[in-house]
């Protein structure tokens, strides 16, 4: 799956339209929908307002969830919560 898929799917799961979640995140309609068609890739400054919205930002950009406080992660991945 794609970041645009990933970015889509954040989205649906918070329940937005396209409209809505990319005005949250500081752009307009048509950059949210390059975004999710995969023509235009996100900055940072948008990752960072979609995280405080409640985006898993981790899980747009490496298509792995964050672990939920109390767990650990394990495998190839250091570290704990």
């Amino acid at each position: 799956m794609s970041v645009a898929a990933r970015i889509r799917e954040e989205r649906e799961r918070l329940g937005m339209t396209q409209t809505e979640f990319g005005q949250l995140c500081g752009v307009g309609l048509h950059a949210q929908q390059y975004y999710e068609y995969d023509k235009r890739h996100p900055n940072t400054k948008y990752l960072e307002l979609a995280a405080a919205i409640g985006v898993d930002v981790q899980y747009v950009i490496t298509g792995l969830r964050s672990p939920t406080a109390g767990e650990k992660v394990v495998g190839d991945v250091a570290g704990a919560v």
